[in-house]
């Protein structure tokens, strides 16, 4: 009996802490799979559309008139959009997104559902001391810090010096002629 309990307990436990973080990513999985169905079928209101152009310095691109359907996500001030065409046009690569409205509604009901479920908004008013319902991520995050990918490329560009290399003179002189030993035969 005893051993029973002990697992039931134990997989409420890991239930608790990974359980509804797996059913709330598989309903987002589930509702990113339908929005993506939608777009494919052309079924979105071409009003709900925002537009994002990025300066294209490419030196072969050929311009399109016409948008090209593309799969994709993208976050923009806390709001989930989804990528739903692009093109290359003039100097810039444009892309039509779409607000993600199930995927944000999820994520803030999983948040709420986290909260209530760990009592953390009444321990914070109670304590008003932050660092008891610290998540071990916040420590590591940053929200000031920025990264920054450099490629190979980038840092060659920015640094031609750096990556010289000064390779020797493969021909060499011989100091004396080898021995002939064809003519001893």
């Amino acid at each position: 009996m005893k051993k029973a309990a002990t697992i039931v307990l134990i997989g409420l436990l890991l239930f608790n802490w990974y359980g509804y973080r797996l059913i709330t990513s598989f309903i987002e999985g589930t509702a990113n799979a339908a929005l993506n169905a939608r777009l494919d079928d052309n079924d979105y209101n071409e009003e709900q559309l925002l537009s994002i152009k990025i300066p294209a310095n490419l030196p072969y691109y050929i311009n399109s008139v016409n948008f090209e359907r593309i799969d994709g996500q993208i976050e923009i001030a806390g709001i989930h959009y989804n990528y739903v065409k692009r093109r290359v046009f003039r100097d810039s690569l444009e892309y039509m997104c779409i607000p993600n409205v199930q995927k944000m509604r999820i994520a803030s009901a999983s948040v709420e559902f986290f909260k209530s479920v760990n009592d953390l908004s009444q321990s914070q008013k109670k304590s008003g001391d932050h660092s008891l319902t610290k998540s071990p991520v916040t420590d590591l995050y940053q929200p000031g810090s920025t990264w920054e990918c450099i490629t190979f490329y980038t840092l060659l560009v920015q640094n031609p010096q750096v990556f010289i290399l000064v390779l020797p003179d493969p021909v060499y002189a011989p100091g004396e002629m080898p021995p002939d030993t064809a003519r001893r035969v």
